[in-house]
């Protein structure tokens, strides 16, 4: 598929939807707490929704597991203070409103 169509696809996939919001994080903070975040990728807690049809269920996630993340951030040489967790959950509400916006379509 050519970058062209490939916009074109786009465009119409967002047609009708309202613009995302912008979140901002702290200019300062902004690499060391993607970095935790995405280090955290593996530490989500999920939630069965039970059996489809008996060939099992599927989960979503619910929110990361916050005992994890001073042995993370410890282990990528961050300090975990109020700005950097401040910024981590802004991550992960977003994460989890665009998680639920794709379970949805």
């Amino acid at each position: 598929m050519s970058a062209a169509a490939i916009d074109v696809e786009v465009a119409r996939q967002l047609a009708g939807r309202p613009a995302p919001e912008v979140t901002e994080i702290d200019e300062a903070d902004e690499g060391r707490a993607a970095g935790l975040f995405l280090a955290m990728d593996t530490q989500w807690m999920w939630a069965s929704s039970g059996t489809v049809a008996g060939h099992g269920g599927f989960g979503q996630r619910t929110g990361l597991r916050y005992e994890a993340l001073p042995i993370v951030a410890t282990a990528h040489d961050l300090v975990l203070d109020q700005a950097l967790l401040a910024d981590v959950k802004t991550m992960e509400q977003e994460a989890l409103k665009t998680f639920a916006e794709a379970r949805a379509r």
